[in-house]
């Protein structure tokens, strides 16, 4: 979803989401051959790009937000990821129950999408100068609410307020980032939704076609055909980086 209103496509947008999602593949690639296939270099590894994960998963929600400006439906489109979310934590559930994700990218996304198209006439009324400065706000104050990113609320440590312990007792709250046992690929709509809404509100300025010129010259085409299949890729990467890496270990040992 890369078309403003106007009709250019802004090829950065796709170039951009392309890159995000590329490292994300070498991200759950990093993961499962380290804490899945027990190769120590891949857990070596893992651990230490792991400082950029919310580098490239942030940029990806916002993008995401952003292109709810450009799209016809968002009503839809959240109601397909939230059924392809929901049917990924079935098989895991059913498969690999150890590996099960409750509330990852694809339930956020699903959520924030859907939250946007219930909320967008109120949003509306927002200048969206004003709504990109509050979200940041709002998303740098609550970074570390979930118990593991620290689980206090603040700019930082010193001037902050700690998150009562006695939340995660609640399953129902896992969703908003109180829970000591989330499972994998966790993204809690606190303070995430923030970064996702973020981008709404600079997608205002994207549907009005008011991005700098350079921004809808093509500048990577692979990165920029990527980017317009990221919902597949997301989908079908983990199952192919399992199944390749357990023929090589079948093969060679």
């Amino acid at each position: 979803m890369g078309a403003a209103a106007h009709g250019r496509r802004i090829q950065l947008l796709d170039e951009l989401r392309g890159l995000s999602i590329l490292l994300m593949v070498v991200h759950h690639f990093l993961y499962s051959l380290g804490f899945l296939f027990h190769v120590p270099l891949g857990e070596e590894w893992f651990v230490r790009l792991a400082v950029l994960t919310p580098v490239f998963a942030g940029l990806f929600m916002a993008l995401c937000g952003l292109s709810c400006r450009l799209s016809r439906s968002n009503l839809r489109r959240g109601l397909l990821l939230a059924g392809i979310a929901c049917g990924i934590t079935a098989v895991l559930w059913f498969f690999l129950r150890d590996e099960v994700i409750w509330f990852g990218i694809l339930h956020f996304l699903a959520t924030g999408i859907l939250l946007f198209a219930l909320l967008r006439p109120l949003l509306d009324k927002i200048p969206p100068a004003a709504g990109i400065g509050v979200n940041l706000l709002l998303f740098a104050l609550l970074y570390h609410l979930p118990y593991e990113k620290g689980g206090w609320i603040g700019p930082v440590q010193a001037w902050s307020l700690p998150v009562p312990l006695s939340l995660a007792q609640y399953p129902w709250l896992l969703p908003f980032g109180f829970s000591t046992d989330p499972g994998t690929d966790y993204f809690p709509l606190l303070p995430w939704i923030f970064l996702f809404f973020a981008g709404t509100f600079l997608g205002v300025y994207a549907a009005q076609g008011r991005f700098p010129a350079w921004t809808y010259r093509r500048h990577c085409p692979p990165l920029a055909f990527i980017g317009r299949h990221t919902l597949w890729i997301y989908v079908l990467h983990q199952p192919v980086i399992c199944g390749l890496l357990w023929l090589w270990f079948r093969l060679f040992g």
